[in-house]
């Protein structure tokens, strides 16, 4: 792919990930190496993403539902409640996890 060039990805050429706790990925961005990536998630209700962290930052901007991440902050660890609208920033390296509090789906 050329830089400066206009990338259009179809929804019928995206490959979608259904994961095995029901949780489903759609990568929206195309893949490209050392390129920022754009994904829509569906997070069940009872599924949580248990505490971890890696390299790459993450953005999460929340659709529907609502969850709880625990994030890293200057005081330590702390639970934030996220709802339709809000966004979070975690920092390559951070410590952070996330919870369904809703008997709804999550998307982010």
């Amino acid at each position: 792919m050329s830089k400066g060039l206009t990338t259009v990805v179809k929804a019928d050429d995206r490959t979608v990930l259904d994961l095995l706790d029901g949780a489903r990925m759609e990568p929206l961005s195309p893949p490209i190496e050392d390129a920022y990536c754009v994904m829509k998630g569906t997070i069940p209700p009872d599924v949580s993403l248990p505490l971890h962290s890696h390299a790459d930052a993450e953005s999460f901007y929340v659709l529907s539902g609502e969850a709880q991440f625990l994030t890293q902050t200057e005081q330590g660890l702390e639970w934030q409640t996220l709802r339709p609208g809000d966004f979070v920033h975690i920092a390559g390296g951070a410590k952070h996890a996330q919870t369904r509090c809703h008997s709804q789906a999550q998307a982010v």
